[in-house]
Protein backbone atom coordinates (compact mmCIF):
# COMPACT_ATOMS: atom_id res chain seq x y z
CA UNK A 1 0.00 0.00 0.00
CA UNK A 2 2.74 2.45 0.93
CA UNK A 3 4.76 1.28 -2.08
CA UNK A 4 1.88 2.46 -4.28
CA UNK A 5 2.03 5.91 -2.62
CA UNK A 6 -1.39 5.35 -1.02
CA UNK A 7 -1.43 6.57 2.55
CA UNK A 8 -3.53 4.78 5.16
CA UNK A 9 -6.37 6.76 6.73
CA UNK A 10 -8.68 6.33 9.71
CA UNK A 11 -10.79 3.78 7.83
CA UNK A 12 -7.69 1.74 7.07
CA UNK A 13 -6.71 1.74 10.74
CA UNK A 14 -10.22 0.84 11.92
CA UNK A 15 -10.35 -1.99 9.40
CA UNK A 16 -7.01 -3.29 10.68
CA UNK A 17 -8.28 -3.16 14.27
CA UNK A 18 -11.41 -5.06 13.28
CA UNK A 19 -9.60 -7.74 11.30
CA UNK A 20 -6.97 -8.34 13.98
CA UNK A 21 -9.75 -8.57 16.59
CA UNK A 22 -11.61 -11.12 14.46
CA UNK A 23 -8.42 -13.18 14.58
CA UNK A 24 -8.16 -12.67 18.34
CA UNK A 25 -4.88 -10.78 17.92
CA UNK A 26 -5.39 -7.95 20.39
CA UNK A 27 -1.70 -7.02 20.49
CA UNK A 28 -1.72 -6.01 16.84
CA UNK A 29 -5.19 -4.49 17.10
CA UNK A 30 -4.08 -2.23 19.94
CA UNK A 31 -1.14 -1.02 17.84
CA UNK A 32 -3.66 0.32 15.34
CA UNK A 33 -5.81 1.81 18.10
CA UNK A 34 -2.68 3.67 19.20
CA UNK A 35 -2.23 4.92 15.63
CA UNK A 36 -5.82 6.17 15.64
CA UNK A 37 -5.22 8.07 18.88
CA UNK A 38 -1.87 9.42 17.60
CA UNK A 39 -3.72 10.77 14.58
CA UNK A 40 -5.76 12.87 17.01
CA UNK A 41 -8.93 10.85 16.54
CA UNK A 42 -10.90 9.18 19.30
CA UNK A 43 -11.76 5.52 18.84
CA UNK A 44 -15.41 5.16 17.83
CA UNK A 45 -18.19 2.63 18.35
CA UNK A 46 -16.83 0.47 15.52
CA UNK A 47 -13.36 0.37 17.11
CA UNK A 48 -14.61 -0.39 20.63
CA UNK A 49 -17.01 -3.05 19.35
CA UNK A 50 -14.10 -4.67 17.51
CA UNK A 51 -12.08 -4.70 20.74
CA UNK A 52 -14.99 -6.34 22.58
CA UNK A 53 -15.01 -9.03 19.91
CA UNK A 54 -11.25 -9.50 20.17
CA UNK A 55 -11.37 -9.96 23.92
CA UNK A 56 -14.22 -12.45 23.59
CA UNK A 57 -12.31 -14.40 20.93
CA UNK A 58 -9.46 -14.66 23.44
CA UNK A 59 -11.86 -15.97 26.10
CA UNK A 60 -11.33 -12.72 28.05
CA UNK A 61 -14.93 -11.73 28.65
CA UNK A 62 -13.94 -9.61 31.65
CA UNK A 63 -11.63 -7.59 29.39
CA UNK A 64 -14.46 -7.28 26.89
CA UNK A 65 -16.77 -6.07 29.63
CA UNK A 66 -14.19 -3.48 30.70
CA UNK A 67 -14.11 -2.10 27.14
CA UNK A 68 -17.91 -2.13 27.06
CA UNK A 69 -18.13 -0.18 30.34
CA UNK A 70 -15.54 2.33 29.10
CA UNK A 71 -17.48 3.30 25.98
CA UNK A 72 -19.90 5.90 27.48
CA UNK A 73 -17.17 7.67 29.44
CA UNK A 74 -15.25 8.02 26.16
CA UNK A 75 -18.28 9.60 24.50
CA UNK A 76 -19.00 6.49 22.49
CA UNK A 77 -22.48 5.08 22.01
CA UNK A 78 -23.00 1.34 22.46
CA UNK A 79 -24.74 -0.48 19.65
CA UNK A 80 -26.74 -3.66 19.23
CA UNK A 81 -23.55 -5.26 17.92
CA UNK A 82 -21.57 -4.16 21.00
CA UNK A 83 -24.20 -5.78 23.21
CA UNK A 84 -24.53 -8.92 21.13
CA UNK A 85 -20.76 -9.49 20.97
CA UNK A 86 -20.50 -9.24 24.75
CA UNK A 87 -23.63 -11.33 25.34
CA UNK A 88 -22.13 -14.00 23.09
CA UNK A 89 -18.87 -13.82 25.03
CA UNK A 90 -20.71 -14.30 28.34
CA UNK A 91 -22.62 -17.25 26.88
CA UNK A 92 -19.43 -18.86 25.55
CA UNK A 93 -17.92 -18.49 29.03
CA UNK A 94 -20.93 -20.22 30.57
CA UNK A 95 -22.04 -17.00 32.24
CA UNK A 96 -25.60 -17.02 30.95
CA UNK A 97 -27.07 -15.12 33.89
CA UNK A 98 -24.71 -12.21 33.21
CA UNK A 99 -25.64 -12.42 29.54
CA UNK A 100 -29.33 -12.26 30.42
CA UNK A 101 -28.76 -9.30 32.74
CA UNK A 102 -26.89 -7.45 29.98
CA UNK A 103 -29.69 -8.34 27.55
CA UNK A 104 -32.24 -6.80 29.92
CA UNK A 105 -30.27 -3.53 29.95
CA UNK A 106 -30.06 -3.03 26.18
CA UNK A 107 -32.90 -0.51 26.30
CA UNK A 108 -30.83 1.66 28.65
CA UNK A 109 -28.71 2.54 25.61
CA UNK A 110 -31.69 2.72 23.24
CA UNK A 111 -30.65 -0.60 21.73
CA UNK A 112 -33.04 -3.34 20.70
CA UNK A 113 -32.11 -7.01 20.53
CA UNK A 114 -31.55 -8.34 17.03
CA UNK A 115 -32.36 -11.79 15.72
CA UNK A 116 -28.70 -12.64 16.36
CA UNK A 117 -28.96 -11.46 19.98
CA UNK A 118 -31.95 -13.70 20.57
CA UNK A 119 -30.36 -16.61 18.74
CA UNK A 120 -27.20 -16.45 20.85
CA UNK A 121 -29.20 -16.48 24.06
CA UNK A 122 -31.69 -19.14 22.96
CA UNK A 123 -28.87 -21.47 21.88
CA UNK A 124 -27.01 -20.92 25.17
CA UNK A 125 -30.13 -21.55 27.23
CA UNK A 126 -30.92 -24.74 25.31
CA UNK A 127 -27.32 -25.90 25.71
CA UNK A 128 -27.72 -25.55 29.48
CA UNK A 129 -31.02 -27.45 29.47
CA UNK A 130 -33.02 -24.31 30.22
CA UNK A 131 -35.53 -25.00 27.48
CA UNK A 132 -38.46 -23.20 29.18
CA UNK A 133 -36.37 -20.04 29.46
CA UNK A 134 -35.43 -20.44 25.80
CA UNK A 135 -39.08 -20.85 24.81
CA UNK A 136 -40.02 -17.76 26.83
CA UNK A 137 -37.32 -15.78 25.02
CA UNK A 138 -38.50 -17.14 21.67
CA UNK A 139 -42.01 -16.00 22.51
CA UNK A 140 -40.69 -12.54 23.40
CA UNK A 141 -38.81 -12.44 20.13
CA UNK A 142 -41.94 -13.31 18.20
CA UNK A 143 -44.00 -10.79 20.16
CA UNK A 144 -45.98 -13.46 22.00
CA UNK A 145 -46.48 -12.91 25.73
Amino acid sequence: MLDDMVLPNIYTFKTMVNEYCKLGNLVEAKIYVTKIVQAGISPDMFTYTSLILGHCRNKDVDGAYSVFKLMPSEGCRRSEVSYTNLIHGFCEAGRIDEAMKLFSHMGDDNCSPTVRTYTVLICALCGLGRKWDALKLLGEMRGVN
